[in-house]
């Protein structure tokens, strides 16, 4: 049985799956980035929040950026309000995405761990780039899960800003040496560079209206130009580039969630 709540409607008319029904069996994800710039709260915002329904985040950080830069709701703590984050967990009805600062990382686990907070989470999000410091990072988060009881098939990996280039095995080679003595550690989420999400964010646009927009952009600069509007012309031309570039990484993105394989709960 789902539990019904009031609908929202989003500004291009289409409904917000996270208003709508709530999953008979909410489950709670922990992001966590291998290091500060690993792209963690933009993958928590364009990737994981989209495709979850029902979804509220919650953002632990010590002044960084977190998923609201890209127009999303994010209720947000400090690291000296982790027993006011603990309890709003509790009284959550919705899904759960915890996102969580590198500087904020060594305070939230030395509360999750007294507090047993961690069992109350079912999947672990790493968020690592190529660099050899955010490799060697996101090993040491993924073992220190384990060390604390976080079972290795409940972790995720997500190789973000993979250069299309280069085999991907060589620009991770780390973490696929590590891989191959613990099989059970899946690499198969990869992301590559998207210039969609900087340019969201340089046009301050929300990620979910580029992605939603279906203006007939094409049709609009023509009729720009024909009327000599020049100005309105490259106003239209511009935002139809941006939301062609959103679509097509929204498309990689549900790909990429495939690969994941969260048992997320269903409405």
């Amino acid at each position: 049985m789902t539990t019904k709540t009031k609908s929202k409607t989003d500004l291009n008319g289409s409904k917000d799956v996270h208003a709508t029904l709530r999953p008979e069996r909410q489950r709670r994800i922990l992001v966590a980035g291998s290091w500060n710039g690993s792209g963690k709260s933009t993958i928590t915002a364009t990737l994981l929040y989209p495709r979850i329904p029902a979804c509220t985040i919650y953002s632990v950080d010590s002044g960084d950026s977190d998923a609201s830069m890209y127009g999303v709701p994010v209720k947000r703590f400090s690291a000296y309000e982790l027993e006011d984050l603990h309890q709003a967990l509790l009284l959550n009805l919705d899904q759960a995405i915890v996102d969580v600062s590198t500087s904020s990382a060594l305070p939230f686990l030395a509360y999750a761990v007294s507090a047993n907070l961690l069992t109350k989470f079912d999947y672990f999000v790493i968020v690592v780039d190529p660099s050899f410091k955010g490799q060697a990072e996101a090993l040491s988060t993924f073992q220190t899960l384990v060390h604390h009881g976080c079972h290795a098939d409940r972790i995720r990996f997500i190789l973000n800003r993979v250069a299309a280039e280069r085999p991907v095995d060589l620009q991770f080679i780390h973490l696929f040496a590590y891989a191959h003595d613990n099989p059970r550690l899946s690499l198969l989420c990869q992301i590559p560079t998207f210039a969609s999400f900087d340019e969201c964010l340089n046009n301050y646009v929300r990620w979910q209206d580029a992605v939603s927009d279906n203006t007939d952009y094409d049709a609009a600069v023509r009729e720009y130009v024909a009327n000599g509007s020049g100005e309105k012309a490259n106003t239209f031309a511009r935002r139809a580039i941006l939301v062609g570039q959103a679509k097509r990484t929204a498309s990689w993105l549900d790909w990429a969630f495939q690969e994941l394989n969260l048992e997320m709960g269903t409405v």
